[in-house]
């Protein structure tokens, strides 16, 4: 589970560091939209993963 949570927040802060000095520097905004979306869906899905390890009952 801890790999999960590793994993997600690498895929996160590359996505970050991709988004912001690659995307903006360039200004190529054309697909800004969708990149925000796919920014929310991993930050999702370490919010889901961060609960399940809170919530599981041993």
């Amino acid at each position: 589970m801890i790999g999960k949570i590793i994993f997600t927040l690498v895929a996160f802060i590359l996505f970050i560091y991709i988004l912001l000095l690659k995307m903006i520097k360039k200004n190529d905004t054309a697909y800004l939209i969708i990149l925000c979306l796919q920014a929310l869906g991993i930050l999702l899905n370490l919010i889901r993963t961060s609960f399940n390890i809170f919530n599981r009952k041993n």
